[in-house]
């Protein structure tokens, strides 16, 4: 069972790497509900053992998770533009 899940998470990761290496829309997407799921964990890791350091992870992840949407939400023609770049 655990070799399943680690499968599954896995073969998710590497198609989310995939879908961002090509600058895919839904990788974007992808992204921010990976890293999202982060959150709940962390915060309970938090509340259960306070320290700086925990709480820098999480303020950490949350500022990457909300500054995700700004990227996804970007216009199409800059997207276009990025994918011209070298």
């Amino acid at each position: 069972m655990i070799a399943l899940v680690a499968a599954i998470y896995v073969t998710l990761r590497f198609i989310e790497a995939y879908g961002l290496w090509y600058i895919r829309p839904w990788a974007e997407w992808l992204a921010i509900a990976s890293g999202t799921i982060y959150v709940p964990f962390e915060a309970l890791d938090l509340l259960r053992r306070p320290s700086y350091f925990r709480l820098l992870v999480i303020v950490i992840n949350i500022g990457i998770v909300l500054y995700m949407p700004c990227c996804a939400w970007k216009p199409e023609e800059k997207r276009h533009a990025e994918r011209s770049l070298p």
